[in-house]
C-alpha cells in the first residue's frame, strides 16, 4: 500500500472505522502546554501512543517472531516528552 493522501485518511475514519478514537484536526497542545501531536494533517495521521509498551530483547539468542514470549520481552513505561519520536 502505498502512502495516502488525509483526504483519504479522513474518509476511510469516519466512513469505515479504520482509526478509532479519530481526531480531524492535528493537536499540539492540551490545557497543560505542549504534547506530542496527535491526529490528522496534511502529511498523514500522527498517531498517540501509551507510557506503556513491551520492549523485546535478543539477550537469549532467539529468533523474535512478534509473538514475544515472556523471557524475550520485558515490560517498559517511560513518558515520552513532547517533540520526541518514537519509530516501532
Amino acid at each position: 500500500m502505498s502512502v495516502r493522501a488525509d483526504h483519504w485518511i479522513r474518509r476511510m475514519a469516519l466512513e469505515r472505522g479504520m482509526i478509532e478514537p479519530f481526531e480531524e484536526k492535528l493537536v499540539r497542545r492540551s490545557g497543560q502546554g505542549p504534547i506530542i501531536s496527535y491526529g490528522l494533517s496534511s502529511y498523514g495521521y500522527d498517531l498517540r501512543v501509551a507510557d506503556e509498551f513491551k520492549v523485546f530483547t535478543n539477550v537469549y539468542n532467539a529468533v523474535g517472531t512478534g509473538m514475544g514470549r515472556a523471557r524475550n520481552a520485558g515490560d517498559f513505561k517511560h513518558d515520552t516528552p513532547a517533540g520526541a519520536h518514537l519509530c516501532g
